[in-house]
């Protein structure tokens, strides 16, 4: 029977880093790296990890070792299943249910339908059961329904079939297909799972599962941080987790007294009988001499926010991501409001910053494994690289070679010879040598040396309209080497950080209708939006910068758009 330990702490309180401090005690014992297991609920989370868990040992893990043994749930699953279906999202199906080409050919009513029948499916699956008749217990027992029944039960068959016809699976299908008993979890000296509060139903058994499997497990979270329940999270299984021993941490290193009073403030408006009290104390005292530490800074103009803020140095090492950028929803992540010249994606390329993105979920109530998409494409970087070192006169593995010709317009490759040359069965080989000669004598290459790789390469933009001018752009960020940097920058929705840390943040208290409707009607609903605004508050080890636009009267007419801030500042 494994012994279990459960790790609960505040914010900041370190949480990851004790369950990284557990590891390496087992790792220091000679415990073998590749029978631990170190599970996350997203790519971010996970790849934070990594870094603590190389860090600690020199880099001694290759990239293989650490995927085996550091990943999301989901990568995780998918791995065991072995199942060769490509994972279907609602946005993928949408077309075939109402018999068209394109999404854009629908209505926006008939969209709306279709997702709120999508939505009740992937949930009644998850809190309730597989299978059409679980889906209709949890549409029963739901206070107000969105969609009729009958048109339910269509979508629902209808979908399965898609998905048989097609080879798809969703996550639902993963996870079900992974608690089959022919599906053998490997034995682990070590489980450790983070984030626990916001696991479902469906996810407990995945974890209970590994649990009979494991010999030591590290559970960590936080039931203030619970902020999934729309998702079926199930906090109370994570409280009432029968456990050997339970660790409560007493200590934020990431909090500064001047946040922590604002975050006991915020979570505090909970009623003491819907939430466990905890005891912590901020010991964040800027020993990396931050120019700036406890600042809350209210604000509405983003071009003074940018002149005053934005180029700020940061000092301390310890913090992967400088700048966190939070919003409430995706809609209003990246958003240019009526009144105002820029969103902050061009504030940032104007500033000749990178950035990455949260990646949105590819449907409605779909997202997960979700990643970041950073604004330079990766293969356009690669691909300058590579042709300043090839200038350079170095030789390059074959694979690099492959990569580059990929973003190399067609009409440097002489006799049309693209397509085949980065081809699995290419004459450029995999683990070959090559240098400029060689590109040109062999490979077909018809470009001089001397060519800038400004005028060479196929460079666009993701999105065109974040820059003036994008290849100015470019030459800006590889001569001041911020093209390097953009997991520093990071914008992302509230649930997208969970987890995450960052030296400032910049929360948007735009708090859209849905939410703001749900916040109004009380008890836990009210009790939830309050805990989604504390994990944004307490993300930041040094400050906060809270975003309040200014709406025309036709954005914020209907309620479109509400003040968080000034609601519950006033409570």
């Amino acid at each position: 029977m494994a012994y279990v330990e459960k790790i609960f702490g505040a914010p900041g309180t370190g949480k990851t880093f004790t369950l990284v401090e557990r590891l390496q005690g087992y790792l220091n014992k000679n415990c073998p790296f590749d029978q631990t297991l170190t599970l996350s609920f997203t790519k971010v989370a996970a790849r934070h990890i990594k870094r603590k868990i190389q860090e600690r040992n020199n880099n001694k893990f290759n990239d293989k070792e650490m995927h085996h043994s550091v990943r999301t749930i989901d990568s995780y699953l998918m791995n065991k299943i072995r199942e060769d279906k490509d994972i279907c999202y609602p946005n993928n199906y949408l077309a075939e249910f109402y018999n068209v080409k394109k999404n854009t050919e629908i209505n926006e009513d008939k969209k709306r339908n279709f997702y709120a029948a999508m939505t009740i499916i992937k949930d009644g699956r998850t809190t309730v059961g597989d299978g059409i008749k679980n889906i209709l217990d949890y549409y029963n027992s739901r206070k107000k329904v969105e969609v009729g029944r009958n048109f339910l039960i269509q979508v629902a068959k209808s979908y399965e079939n898609y998905k048989k016809n097609h080879l798809k699976m969703d996550w639902e299908d993963v996870k079900y297909k992974s608690l089959q008993d022919k599906i053998k979890f490997d034995y682990n000296i070590v489980l450790m799972i983070d984030e626990a509060q916001d696991c479902n139903r469906l996810e407990w058994l995945i974890i209970n599962k590994l649990i009979n499997v494991s010999e030591n497990v590290y559970i960590a979270g936080d039931d203030d941080q619970a902020i999934y329940r729309f998702k079926g999270g199930e906090v109370e299984k994570f409280l009432k987790l029968p456990v050997n021993k339970t660790t409560i941490l007493d200590r934020s290193p990431r909090l500064n007294e001047k946040i922590w009073k604002l975050a006991q403030n915020v979570i505090h408006l909970i009623p003491k009988e819907r939430r466990q009290e905890k005891q912590y104390t901020p010991t964040n005292e800027n020993k990396y001499d931050m120019p700036h530490c406890g600042l809350i800074r209210e604000f509405r103009n983003k071009e003074n926010f940018e002149k005053n803020y934005l180029n700020m140095n940061i000092t301390d090492p310890d913090v992967d991501i400088h700048w966190l950028f939070l919003s409430r929803n995706n809609d209003e992540k990246d958003k240019k409001y009526s009144n105002e010249n820029y969103n902050w994606s061009q504030i940032l390329a104007k500033n000749n910053l990178t950035w990455e993105k949260i990646d949105k979920s590819n449907g409605i109530s779909s997202g997960e494994e979700r990643s970041t998409t950073p604004n330079v494409p990766e293969d356009q970087i690669k691909g300058i690289e590579t042709w300043k070192m090839i200038q350079k006169g170095e030789k390059l593995s074959g694979e690099k070679i492959k990569d580059f010709y990929r973003i190399v317009p067609p009409k440097l490759i002489r006799e049309s010879k693209k397509t085949k040359l980065v081809q699995k069965d290419s004459i450029i080989l995999k683990d070959g040598q090559y240098g400029y000669d060689d590109l040109k004598s062999d490979f077909y290459f018809n470009a001089s040396i001397n060519t800038p790789w400004y005028e060479m390469l196929n460079l666009k933009p993701r999105d065109g309209n974040y820059y003036v001018d994008y290849i100015q752009y470019l030459k800006n960020i590889i001569d001041n080497g911020n093209y390097k940097k953009s997991k520093h920058i990071l914008l992302s929705t509230i649930h997208g950080a969970k987890g995450l840390e960052s030296a400032n943040t910049v929360l948007n208290c735009d708090w859209p209708y849905k939410p703001f409707k749900t916040y109004k009607e009380g008890d836990k609903d009210r009790d939830d939006e309050i805990r989604v605004f504390y994990v944004g508050i307490t993300r930041t080890k040094y400050n906060l910068f809270l975003y309040q636009p200014e709406f025309s009267m036709g954005e914020s007419r209907g309620m479109k758009h509400n003040n968080f801030w000034n609601k519950i500042r006033s409570k």
